[in-house]
């Protein structure tokens, strides 16, 4: 089977569709672009170098905060037999996928508690223009029976 050559936007396309994936699957990507999903982990570990080549070299623990979160996503997606091999790659350990967890789940817990309370807020809108409809209602009959009774009591006379 020959080796095909993807150009370089080709797999900066798939790369970014495997880090901003969502729901999908990484075999779903790997299909959408017509490629398997190890040839698609190995342009995601290479790709940190490319699009960060000054960052590559520095520690770990130095890293900016949206690259520590991009390698827990792709370490995350990866099968365990093939996580061992991307931390090697970029000199990482599982304390630092670990460790950098433990700094992000707080941050999430914070956001998740601003949504509750967003929602909660929401619903509370939604209840008073509930209740400030039925009132316009109301207000609306009982204009148009003022009106019909004065046209009455008009006629009457």
């Amino acid at each position: 089977m020959a080796a095909t050559a993807y150009s370089n936007e080709f797999k900066d396309r798939a790369v970014q569709a495997f880090l901003t994936k969502g729901a999908r699957s990484t075999r779903e990507i790997s299909r959408e672009f017509g490629v398997t999903h190890s040839t698609l982990y190995v342009w995601v570990s290479s790709s940190n170098y490319e699009v960060e080549s000054t960052e590559a070299a520095a520690s770990p623990d130095r890293w900016q905060p949206s690259r520590r979160m991009q390698a827990i996503a792709v370490y995350d997606s990866l099968a365990e037999e093939e996580r061992g091999e991307f931390l090697r790659s970029n000199g990482l350990s599982s304390v630092h996928i670990d460790k950098w967890r433990q700094m992000l789940y707080p941050a999430l817990e914070v956001r998740d508690q601003e949504k509750v309370r967003l929602e909660k807020r929401i619903r509370e809108l939604e209840r008073d223009l509930e209740r400030k409809d039925k009132a316009l209602a109301e207000a609306a009959v009982l204009l148009i029976l003022q009106k019909k009774a004065r046209h009455l009591l008009f006629l009457e006379q």
